[in-house]
Formats: structure tokens, sequence, C-alpha cells
């Protein structure tokens, strides 16, 4: 990866997810983020993060930051076990 700083992001979090969810999940999502501001956003109970991420594409000079979804995909082995936990990002695509 040539350059973070120009991988820039908004993503929303609700805080029942980061108070109820599965910790190994929220680690993970939070390992692949620089966090360069967070706000709490009281009309949907939700904290929006701006971040720096692998996950997002590379922004253009003066493109403004897209919004992305987190979606988090669980990897079990032939026993039930999870082995691994699958990150992806995906732009949201403003109207």
């Amino acid at each position: 990866m040539k350059n973070l700083i120009h991988r820039r992001g908004r993503l929303r979090i609700t805080r029942q997810l980061i108070r109820e969810g599965k910790s190994e999940e929220i680690l993970k999502i939070f390992s692949n983020l620089v966090i360069i501001r967070a706000e709490y956003m009281l009309m949907g109970d939700e904290i929006e993060y701006e971040a720096l991420s692998p996950l997002f594409r590379e922004l253009k000079t003066g493109e403004i930051e897209p919004g992305y979804e987190i979606n988090i995909h669980n990897v079990f082995n032939g026993f039930g076990e999870l082995v691994d936990i699958m990150i992806e990002a995906r732009e949201i695509q403003s109207e």
C-alpha cells in the first residue's frame, strides 16, 4: 500500500453493536482503521467515524471522503470453530 493518507472514508457504528457486539468482530474492524475523527450522532444512537483504512479506495485530489458499509464474514472450520473474521468495506453510493 503506497499511501494510506489518501484512503479516507466515513462509517457509522451503532453504540449497541459496540456495547453488545462480539468483541472479536469489533476488534477486527478497528484494527483496520486509523480514526481521525469520531462524533456521536444522537438521532441514530451511532458513532460516525472518519478514518484512514486500507479497506477504502484511494481518493483523487479534492474528492470528498465517501461513506462505507462494513461487512463482517465469520469463517469456521469443519468443527464449527471460528478460525477467522473477514472484513470488507463497501462504498455507499451517494444519491
